[in-house]
């Protein structure tokens, strides 16, 4: 699937446990958020949800009362659903897994999974500026909103991860990534919540779908909810020029891709 046309936005959550931080979501045109607003509100009123209340992968929140009240028995319909609507979108994933080592390593770990997503982003952008005429209303040409962050203690910290990546890019031993604002981005990192935000609740269902399928990699357990939702969106996946989600959309470390291959394969999907 190609890059979409014009101007993007980029919603994003964390999926923390106790061994791995997983950081991610998706992106899409900014010309469809008001249809991704209004899918969510419709997914949420076919199944009596109210419009205030927020859907989550993880319902025992207690902002999630009357929606778990709501979907009793319901839930994997529900997700299936969902995940159906949100296909007409022309969203990509981005999903950033990565190994603390020790618990105690989480702000870090946050950052690293983090910088993945963004080195990922100015890929998409500098792809995007050569091969798009962009217009001056299309500034910014991305914005990038994140659901809250770990600890309030360390917060300029979190919004300097971005900020690097926007005034500086990413340096490698043999290439170098352009930095966001080279490429007509948000100067800043945009912070919401998902009790409020229908995106950042899209995004929050998506990881929880693909932490599913990470516990069943390297766990063996949740394979029921993989096979069902994780295999149906695959291919919104953000790839590679080639094909590849593995590095790309699904960014995983070096040591693990080959365990993770043999799982897509044993779903019957081409890594």
């Amino acid at each position: 699937m190609p890059i979409p046309t014009g101007a993007l936005a980029c919603f994003l959550d964390e999926r923390d446990d106790e061994a791995s931080m997983l950081v991610g979501g998706f992106y899409l045109p900014r010309s469809n958020l008001r249809d991704l607003d209004r899918t969510v509100s419709q997914v949420k009123e076919r199944y009596g949800i109210p419009k205030h209340a927020p859907v989550k992968w993880n319902l025992r929140d207690q902002a999630c009362v009357d929606t778990r009240t709501a979907l009793a028995g319901k839930v994997d319909d529900f997700r299936t659903d969902f995940f159906r609507e949100l296909r007409d979108l022309d969203i990509r994933l981005l999903m950033s897994l990565v190994w603390k080592g020790d618990p105690s390593y989480r702000v870090e770990a946050w950052k690293w999974s983090f910088e993945n997503i963004l080195q990922r982003l100015c890929i998409i952008l500098d792809h995007k500026k050569k091969s798009e005429l962009r217009r001056q209303h299309d500034y910014p040409f991305l914005d990038v909103v994140f659901d809250w962050l770990p600890t309030r203690s360390k917060v300029d910290d979190y919004f300097r991860v971005y900020s690097e990546a926007y005034n500086h890019g990413y340096q490698f031993i043999r290439n170098r990534l352009p930095a966001l604002r080279a490429c007509d981005a948000c100067p800043c990192l945009l912070v919401s919540s998902v009790k409020h935000s229908p995106a950042l609740q899209a995004a929050d269902l998506l990881l929880g779908a693909v932490g599913d399928f990470f516990t069943w990699v390297f766990k063996g357990h949740r394979e029921t909810s993989v096979r069902r939702h994780f295999v149906s969106l695959y291919d919104l996946f953000h790839r590679s020029d080639s094909g590849s989600v593995l590095g790309m959309g699904l960014i995983v470390k070096s040591s693990t891709r080959r365990r993770i291959q043999r799982k897509l394969r044993e779903l019957g999907l081409d890594p």
